[in-house]
C-alpha cells in the first residue's frame, strides 16, 4: 500500500493542431517520489539469556518497499557491503553485538545503525548431597557447619563437590558485573565501544586465566 503522503509526479499530454483545436488531455505516467527511509527492528531485544536465542530482523516501508537489511555480529558497523539478512540469526553462547540497518527500493537507507547486545550463558551448576567424609566448615554468620568446597560448573567430578548459595550468588553477581561493564562501561571507559571493552576482558582473562573482578 502506498503512503498517502508520498509525493506523486504525473505526466500528462495535450495536442493542439494547426487550427488551434486541443485534444483531450491524456495521462502518460505517474511517478511516486520516495524520499523516506525504511524502518527496521529486531524480534528480541539485547539482554542476558540462559538459553540460545534466534533473532529475526524485519523492515517496513510503505512507499517503494524494503530492499535489504544489512547486519554484522562482530561489533563492526555494517555497510551495503555487509551480510544481507535472509534468515533468523542464531546466538548460541557467549557475547554478541548485533548491528543492522535497512534500505528501500528507492535507494533510501536508515541513517541510524541499530545495536543490540546479547549475552547467552549456557551450562548448569550441579549440586550433590554431602557425605560424612567431607570436611565441614562453619559458614560465616551461621552456627551450622556446612561443606564449603569450590563452585562446580558443568559435569560432576569425582568425588562430588558442593556449591553453597553464597558461592552461586557471588558467581552470578560477577557475570552481571562483567555484562554491565561491557554494555555500559565505567566513568573512565565510556569512550570505548562495547567491542573494545569486551577485548579488555578477553585480554585480562587470557593473561591471568580468569576474568577480572569488576563492579560499576
Amino acid at each position: 500500500m502506498l503512503s498517502p503522503t508520498a509525493p506523486i509526479l504525473i505526466c500528462r499530454l495535450s495536442v493542439i493542431d494547426a487550427a488551434g483545436n486541443n485534444s483531450a488531455t491524456t495521462t502518460l505516467a505517474s511517478f511516486i517520489i520516495d524520499t523516506v527511509a525504511p524502518a527496521s527492528s529486531a524480534s528480541i531485544s539485547g539482554a542476558t539469556y540462559t538459553t540460545p536465542q534466534s533473532i529475526s530482523l524485519s523492515c517496513s516501508d510503505t512507499t517503494s518497499g524494503c530492499s535489504q537489511i544489512y547486519y554484522t555480529t562482530d561489533g563492526t558497523t555494517p555497510t551495503v557491503n555487509s551480510q544481507t539478512y535472509t534468515t533468523a540469526i542464531s546466538i548460541t553462547s557467549g557475547y554478541t553485538v548485533l548491528k543492522y540497518f535497512s534500505a528501500d527500493n528507492a535507494g533510501n537507507s536508515e541513517t541510524t545503525i541499530h545495536t543490540e547486545n546479547y549475552t547467552v550463558i549456557t551450562g548448569s551448576v550441579s549440586f550433590m548431597a554431602p557425605t560424612v567424609a567431607q570436611t565441614q566448615t562453619t559458614v560465616p554468620g551461621d552456627n551450622i557447619k556446612s561443606p564449603l568446597p569450590p563452585l562446580l560448573k558443568g559435569e560432576n567430578p569425582s568425588p562430588p563437590i558442593i556449591a553453597t548459595v553464597d558461592q552461586i550468588l557471588s558467581e552470578a553477581k560477577q557475570i552481571v558485573n562483567l555484562t554491565n561493564f561491557i554494555n555500559l562501561g565505567t566513568d573512565s571507559t565510556k569512550i570505548l565501544g562495547t567491542g573494545e571493552r569486551q577485548g579488555v576482558i578477553n585480554s585480562f582473562t587470557s593473561a591471568f586465566g580468569k576474568p577480572p573482578q569488576t563492579e560499576i
